[in-house]
């Protein structure tokens, strides 16, 4: 444990000499927040929850017999992107801990940031489906997965904002 938190406080460091060689230093904070630990370790687990949530939810609105609105192909559309969310997390965890060049940090952060755009798009399109025409499938659990859905957008949304961010002032401080 004490070997990452070298690694992070490493990384940390060198993204605020990047910062503040380029005046940004109201992002001091969140850098280090989105290189701490905690925020490593939630970043992988809120996925691997909302996914488990998720499948819960759905399998159970496609098991309702006489509820025939659901769209279907956006619930599997929805549990594939989330495995592959689950999948790019834990890519970005590893490239983080071993070093690895921000480029590539920024590339997967992009994926990351790709696809939890896509989930939430194909998400409010099966929440709007089910609050416009199809009451059978309303109850509390989709206010509960929309509430999780968001948690795990607001949460991820950090670390590939700064990936792209840091890729950007790598490219700029390399010409310059």
């Amino acid at each position: 444990m004490n070997n990452l938190q070298n690694i992070l406080q490493k990384r940390t460091q060198q993204q605020l000499h990047i910062l503040k060689k380029n005046n940004l230093y109201f992002l001091d904070k969140l850098t280090i927040f989105v290189n701490s630990p905690l925020y490593i370790l939630f970043s992988f687990i809120i996925p691997i929850i909302y996914y488990f949530l998720l499948t819960f939810y759905t399998n159970h609105l496609l098991k309702i017999s006489n509820c025939n609105c659901i769209n279907k192909l956006y619930i599997n559309d929805i549990k594939k992107l989330s495995l592959y969310i689950i999948i790019f997390q834990f890519i970005y965890i590893i490239l983080k801990i071993f070093k690895s060049t921000p480029i590539l940090i920024g590339i997967n952060g992009i994926i990351l940031l790709i696809l939890t755009s896509f989930i939430f798009s194909k998400w409010l399109k099966i929440n709007k489906n089910i609050n416009n025409k199809c009451s059978c499938a309303k109850t509390n659990k989709n206010i509960f997965i929309s509430l999780i859905s968001l948690t795990q957008i607001i949460f991820l949304i950090f670390a590939p904002i700064m990936s792209i961010l840091f890729i950007i002032l790598f490219i700029y401080n390399n010409i310059n």
